[in-house]
């Protein structure tokens, strides 16, 4: 089921917010819907951009503070685990993992 139609041009000019001013989330989400490719949506972006950024950094809490989150488990979850990482894990263990 597609989202609703973007109705930001239905808005009167006199209630529409200045040039410059941040916009309302689902004003944003609506907007991206219809760039986006199919099956992509700001949610599913925000967790890519999360995986990526904790995939080239290994720091979880350089991209919990970039996502705005208070806590490092919720980071957690918006990040997956790079291909080969948990096999890198194991080695750099060394001879005690084997």
């Amino acid at each position: 089921m597609s989202p609703p139609a973007c109705r930001l041009r239905s808005v009167p000019r006199s209630r529409r917010r200045p040039a410059g001013e941040h916009m309302r989330a689902n004003s944003v989400s609506c907007v991206l819907s219809q760039v986006l490719p199919p099956g992509w949506s700001a949610h599913s972006l925000r967790h890519a951009f999360a995986s990526r950024a904790y995939a080239g950094t290994r720091d979880l809490r350089a991209v919990q503070t970039l996502l705005g989150h208070s806590k490092p488990e919720t980071t957690a979850r918006y990040t997956a685990v790079p291909d080969g990482a948990l096999a890198a894990a194991v080695a750099a263990a060394g001879p005690c993992a084997r």
